[in-house]
Formats: C-alpha cells, structure tokens, sequence
C-alpha cells in the first residue's frame, strides 16, 4: 500500500508522485494528509485558482482560508459525493466542494454586497461578505460525512469526521461505508462543523448580523432566509452537478455503495431524459410536458415509455413492463404527486396564448404525472414557466385525446379540433404556490381569540347572516352573491362585526357578475370587487379573521382565503364540495389573472415572490398569514381613509434584526 507513494531520493518526506486512484484498493484506502490527497485528486490549480478570486493577501489566505480547506480534506478523505448521481467516485466529495468553492467565488463577483449598501460600506466589507460565500460553499455538503458515510479504520474502530483527527487515530488504512439516512439529513447539520474555521475566522463572520444570518439559514437548508449567500452556493452546486454528470461522473461509483433503489433509478432516469432534451416541453407540437412554476406536468405514457427504454438500454433488466407500475412506484415514494383521491395520474387541460380571435392557440386534454419542478431540474438549468393555462379536468367539456392509443404512439399533445371546447385564456401561471394560510388559534387583541381556520373543512371562516332591506337592495345594485339574502360578517369574541355602511359615498352601479371562471376579466373583475367592498365597507379590515389587512407596507389580502370568498360570492365554483384539487385550481386560476395585473408588491430580493409571510404576535405565541400586498391606492381610492397598520402584524420577509444591521452599518 504505501509504494502508493514514491518519495523523492532526497529523502525529504515530501510527495513527488502518486499512483492513480483507479489503482487504489477501495477495501484498503491509505490515510492521507491534505496535501497528499490535494495532490493525489490533482487539485492543486483550483486551489491556487480559489487563492486569486478571493482577492486577498497571501497571509490572510493562509490563516483564514487554507485551514479551513486543509480541515475539511483531512475529513473526507477520498469518500463521494453521492452514491451514484455525481462525484460518484473515489475523492469525489473533495473535487465536487473544491468546484463549487471556485464558481461561487466566480458568481460572488457579480454582486456588491453587502446588497443595497451604500459605496462606502460595500467596500468595507466586500472581504468578509466574499469569506462568507466561501464557508458556505465549504460546508454546504459537509454534513454528508457524518450522515452518508463511515470510515472503518484497519484497527475495526469506526471513525467519522466529528471525531478525532485520523492522522491521530494511528490508522493506516480505511475503508468507506455507506449509512442510510434521511437525504435532507446532512443539509440541516452543516453548523455541526464551523469549528473547522478558525477562531479569527468565527470571530469575523460574527460581526455582521446580516451575513451570519444569511450563511446560518443556507446551511440549515432554509431557502427563505438564505438571502444572497444561498443564491451564490445554489448556483455554484447546481452547476459544478451538472458538469459532472455532463462528464459522466455519474457512471463513476465505488465497487461497494449500495445497491440503488428501484425508485432512485427511476427518477434519475427520468432527470437524465428531461437534461437531455428527449422530452420537448412547453410547445404546442409534439411536447410532453409543461412548466408551471413549482410545478411540471408530464405525459404519463410518454414518460413511463421512455423512462423503460432509458433504462433497458443502459443494462437494466428489473423494470416493470406495467406503466401503471411505474407510476405506482414514483407515487408510493413521495416523488409524484397525488390527486385528492390518491391516484398518480391527473387528468389536465394544456391550454396555449390566446390569439387575436380570442381563442386559445391549442387545447389538450392529457393524462399526466404531476410533480415539483425542482425535484426534477437542476437550479442553473430549470425551464421557463409554460405561456399558457394548465388547469384540472373537472367539469369542462373538451374533446377527448388517449393518448395510450396506436394512432398516436408517441403519446405527445394533439390539438383539438371542436372550436367550442373551453375557453381557456393566455395567463401565465406566476411561480408561487397557493399557499394556505396558517390553521393556528392565537391571541390577537383585548383577550379576543381568533382561529384562522379559513383552510379547514370549512374554507369560510366568517359566518353569514341575514342582512337589512337596505343592504340587500344595495347588494342587489353591486357585488351580489349568489343567496342574496346573505352578508357575509366576521365574528369577533362573539359580537358581529361592521356590516354595510348604507351611507357609503361609493356607487357600486355597473358592477356585473362575472361570465365564468375562465373569464380572460376575472383579474380585473377581481380587484373591482375588492375596491366596491371594501369602499361599502362589506369586507371587514384588521378584525380577527378578516382577510384584509392594513400594514405599513400597503394592504394584505390573505390566501388563498380572499380568493375562495370570491369564488363562494359569484359561484365559480363548488366551494360546498369534496375535490379540494378543484377548489384549488380555481383558486390558482383566479389568483393567477390577478397577479398577471401586476398590481400587487413582491417580495424584495432576488426570488421576487407574490406571497408576502406576516407574523401575527399574541400575548402568548406567535403565528402567520400568508397574503398578497398591494399598494394602499390600489385599493382606496383616497389613501387618507384608510385604516390605521395593524399593529399586530410584522412583515416575516424582513427580520427585525435586518433593520438593526442597517443602522450598525
């Protein structure tokens, strides 16, 4: 084992030349030092590649950066990065973090940071912030080395990389074992090894609130909270994976992993035939497949049928011949997502841009699999949303496609000829999710306890009494619900809450019903019916459960409980039934158009969402909401009448500690 290494004749006990790693017995791997191991995996250019883009003294590199690399080499010694998806090979670990070390220095360059600061602070902390994308980058696998892996030393002890230094074990040789555990496991203990940085280098990093915030959440997996040093790893991770398996560094794996569950072949299968480009996605001719922000929906025939092809031709020879199987098994292991009554194959309407007829360029009815788009695509690599509508098959009437039939094999989209199949219009679903607002009881004001339980079986929380002569003929003149008879009110510590102000100075003539869910007006009609409301007073503002709220930042409209209320007052839908899929689709379609508006405030950073998180403080605990924000003169037409902020609620997207770092700096 140790003619591995050829020392020079000098004597010196330094490494001039080192055998193959495919020449290594992977049952009797030698100990190495981190140098040995930089030169063995030849990683000695990206570490002096790494040195420049740090832009720091030679000294500095050397008491706050090399300890840290050094440490962690020392650790993983020759173990992968994966079993079997990249770096899959002996060292791999190393190549993979020392590869995205580099490219999130690279990326770190296109950003002043810290961000929104003035010149003066963005160059007095431009080091600090840069050694904080390194540790992040660093440390983002790490975990994987307590988690995914341990080392049986030659003595039978089994050592991992919290332990002891093995160059002080008296180990001469190792061999890689393989644990299981859950796969997110080793993304939320990253922390466990910031004692690998040195003192000087902790002591920095702890200065500055916001960084220290930043680097904490990213390596506890938090995608919320990881601001800009998650977006620089992300990206850095994501590519140095896709290079490798570019390169084939997923056929490159050690004689002794585990065997890979049917399900992990499945999917990586699958992720290898969407990279490939087998599957045209998006189009009106011959995809199959569509991007809806979070969400991907994939022709089931089509994908079943290539994912057996992929896999026969690379040698495989236990795969179902039943699709159905297939589709079981990507359900049964969490990776496609369900319907409401628990089968894998939904059954969707793909519809394209409306053209200047007012008709939809094509129009599918498809059997698909569902499933979360970044599951499926590497971050660097993820498709643009779909320009179209993709909404359930519920109870539109469209013609008919099998696409498990002969004459069309391929089981890609085919148009549909009938003129008069549903009008489905040209918005573009937005990234977020529906988000469902928190089902928590807490206290809210004066002892009165609310229950935000507008997502429970009963999606309407406030409860509906009859209403005044007068206000039914004003209902009838504006927004009227579908039971005429009704008004909807809240509930407050069991005393209603204000009904409509028969005085209002807003006129609500003209107000029309709107013709159907798939109204290309219902954004517009929408946001009249909130203005209308709130104007004659009939929405009730900063009550407990109410669905608007006053903040400093403009109007919350909570969701996707304002869309359901909409939906229950114009009878869009059947909010009385048992299909929550349905229900939430026409929620989805409804909040959709709205956002298309662009109306309304995203969130700051670079994610941009349209969901806003608010924490709502009680005398007791803390909960939140979920909600859309808008400017006040969206949805007042004069700003000064306007409720007072509820003081009751915070914005969640901003810590307040934000504010406090703002001020340092």
């Amino acid at each position: 084992m140790f003619s591995l290494f050829k020392s020079k004749p000098s004597g010196s006990g330094s490494v001039s030349k080192l055998a193959a790693l495919d020449k290594l017995d992977e049952n009797c791997l030698p100990v190495l030092s981190s140098d040995q191991l930089i030169k063995l995996l030849a990683q000695d250019n990206c570490i002096s590649r790494i040195k420049r883009l740090t832009g720091i003294g030679a000294d500095h590199f050397d008491s706050l950066y090399m300890p840290v690399i050094n440490a962690f080499i020392v650790r993983a010694q020759l173990v992968p990065a994966s079993i079997s998806h990249h770096h899959s090979g002996l060292g791999g670990l190393i190549v993979h973090t020392l590869e995205v070390i580099e490219r999130a220095l690279r990326v770190r360059k296109n950003y002043d940071l810290p961000q929104n600061s003035d010149p003066e602070t963005i160059a007095a902390q431009q080091h600090v912030w840069t050694y904080g994308v390194f540790i992040g980058a660093i440390l983002h696998d790490a975990a994987k080395l307590i988690t995914n892996y341990s080392l049986v030393l030659n003595n039978g002890a089994a050592w991992n990389a919290l332990g002891t230094d093995i160059s002080k074990t008296g180990a001469a040789s190792y061999k890689i074992t393989f644990l299981k555990s859950d796969y997110s496991l080793h993304s939320k203990m990253a922390a466990l090894f910031f004692a690998i940085i040195p003192e000087r280098g902790r002591q920095w990093l702890s200065s500055y609130n916001k960084l220290l915030a930043q680097l904490s959440a990213y390596l506890q997996h938090d995608p919320y909270e990881s601001g800009v040093i998650g977006e620089i790893v992300t990206e850095a991770d994501g590519f140095s994976v896709a290079e490798n398996i570019k390169a084939g560094g997923d056929r490159k794996q050690l004689k002794n992993a585990p065997a890979i569950p049917l399900v992990n072949r499945l999917v990586t299968a699958l992720r290898q035939i969407l990279e490939s480009g087998d599957i045209r996605l998006n189009t009106s001719g011959g995809s199959a497949g569509w991007v809806e922000g979070h969400h991907t929906y994939l022709v089931s025939k089509v994908i079943a049928d290539k994912i057996i092809s992929y896999m026969k031709a690379s040698g495989a020879s236990d795969i179902p011949s039943d699709n159905s199987r297939i589709f079981d098994i990507l359900q049964e292991h969490g990776f496609a997502i369900p319907t409401d009554d628990g089968k894998a194959v939904w059954s969707m309407i793909i519809g394209g841009k409306i053209m200047e007829n007012g008709k939809p360029e094509f129009k599918y009815e498809l059997t698909m699999l569902k499933f979360e788009t970044n599951r499926l695509f590497h971050p660097s690599r993820r498709p643009k949303p779909f320009d179209g509508v993709i909404t359930v098959n519920c109870k539109y009437s469209v013609a008919k496609i099998d696409n498990s039939a002969d004459d069309n094999k391929s089981g890609a989209a085919v148009k549909t000829d009938d003129p008069e199949t549903v009008d489905i219009s040209q918005a573009k679903p937005q990234q977020d999710e529906i988000i469902k607002a928190e089902t928590d009881t807490y206290s809210y004001d004066s002892g009165a306890v609310v229950t935000t339980d507008w997502d429970d079986d009963d999606p309407f929380a406030m409860k509906t009494e009859p209403v005044s002569t007068a206000a039914e003929g004003q209902q009838a003149n504006g927004c009227a619900s579908s039971d005429s008879s009704k008004q909807t009110t809240a509930t407050v510590a069991g005393s209603k809450a204000d009904v409509v102000d028969n005085n209002s100075t807003e006129s609500d003539a003209g107000f029309k019903p709107i013709e159907g869910l798939f109204s290309a007006e219902i954004g517009t009609h929408f946001m009249d019916w909130i203005r209308k409301s709130v104007a004659a007073k009939r929405l009730p503002i900063n009550k407990p459960n109410a669905r608007i709220h006053i903040v400093p930042e403009g109007v919350l409209l909570v969701s996707p409980a304002i869309f359901k209320q909409y939906l229950n007052e114009f009878d869009l839908a059947d909010m009385n039934g048992d299909n929550k899929t349905i229900i939430m689709e026409a929620v989805k379609r409804v909040q959709n158009k709205v956002q298309k508006l662009k109306l309304n405030i995203r969130t700051e950073g670079s994610m941009k969402l349209n969901i806003h998180n608010y924490r709502i403080a009680g005398d007791n605990k803390n909960s939140n909401i979920k909600a859309m924000l808008f400017p006040l003169g969206e949805i007042f037409k004069d700003i000064t009448k306007a409720p007072e902020p509820n003081k009751f609620l915070s914005s969640k997207d901003k810590k307040p500690e934000d504010d406090e770092a703002d001020e340092e700096a």
